[in-house]
């Protein structure tokens, strides 16, 4: 593979699907990194299933019984600058997920 398909490559957007996928191929075709790959690629897939489960989690609403909508659960701070940073990271993993489509 020359210069010019590896920056392809690296620059194209891939599903985490794509990125799991090719780590497990790239370890069939080295045998000597099977086993670190397929641990990487089980990795990421755990990540983005706790990414999704905590998306689930603090995007829920339910309706109290005098009919205003409510999250029941919340994370709260002392810190102001903290509970922006974490509204910050929640709409970031809000955001990956909807970019690799899952």
């Amino acid at each position: 593979m020359n210069e010019k398909e590896k920056e392809k490559i690296l620059n194209t957007p891939a599903t985490t699907s794509e990125i799991i996928d090719s780590l497990r191929h790239m370890g069939n075709d080295h045998p000597c990194c099977k086993p670190f790959c397929n641990m990487a690629a089980d990795r990421v897939q755990d990540m983005l299933d706790n990414i999704k489960k905590f998306n689930k989690i603090m995007g829920a609403r339910e309706e109290s019984s005098f009919g205003r909508e409510f999250s029941p659960t919340t994370i709260s701070s002392c810190r102001t600058q903290h509970i922006q940073e974490l509204g910050e990271i929640f709409d970031s993993f809000k955001n990956f997920t909807k970019e690799i489509g899952e």
